[in-house]
């Protein structure tokens, strides 16, 4: 599934980066950069962390999770007409 204005929002994206590294530098540019991918990965990480912990201790309430979401996703098939 594609919105109509993703390959827009990538390109304005693009050249918004470029324009940024343009006024700072390259290489305060990147060291900016790498340090805001790494906070987000060790968020992504913690999170899963998280939630394995909480699928080991609490296995009926995951169990719950995970059938609920299943649900979810066969309603949004229906409604796709894929089921």
């Amino acid at each position: 599934m594609s919105f109509p204005l993703t390959g827009e929002l990538k390109t304005t994206a693009v050249e918004l980066q470029d324009l940024i590294q343009a006024k700072v530098g390259v290489t305060t540019f990147s060291t900016a950069y790498n340090k805001i991918r790494q906070s987000v990965l060790e968020v992504r990480r913690g999170r899963k962390v998280t939630k394995v912990l909480q699928m080991t201790t609490n296995p009926e309430a995951a169990a719950k999770r995970k059938i609920q979401r299943n649900v979810i996703k066969k309603g949004k098939r229906k409604e796709r007409g894929f089921l």
